[in-house]
């Protein structure tokens, strides 16, 4: 008899605010304030070992949580398919332990693109 591989999931979120540093006056990433929805990303070997939430700050480092989102920010926490602001896209494939969708390298994810201004001919 065979065991079937549980994936893990952390959780993550799709946007992060921006806070002036009173010391040195950069401006640095924060958590936001309301966290909902929280989605989940595939945690694999090179990722265990989160101790402190980490900041996706550029459009190349973005994470994809299972239900095809951008991720900005990851949680040093699993993620809870029984929490009430948990993404609900993301909870079924979690129950189904499947994994991230694949996201080409040639092409930009829309939520992306929903920041960034549109240029007008």
């Amino acid at each position: 008899m065979t065991e079937e591989y549980r994936r893990t999931y952390r959780s993550g979120l799709s946007r992060f605010d921006q806070k002036r540093d009173p010391v040195d006056h950069q401006i640095d990433p924060a958590l936001p304030a309301e966290f909902a929805p929280v989605h989940a990303v595939q945690v694999t070997r090179a990722d265990r070992g989160l101790s402190r939430p980490q900041f996706l700050t550029s459009p190349l480092v973005y994470k994809t949580a299972l239900c095809g989102a951008a991720v900005k920010v990851e949680l040093p926490m699993e993620f809870d398919t029984g929490d009430e602001d948990s993404c609900p896209r993301c909870v079924g494939p979690a129950l189904r332990n499947e994994r991230t969708p694949a996201c080409g390298w040639d092409e930009v994810p829309p939520s992306v693109l929903d920041d960034q201004p549109v240029d007008e001919p």
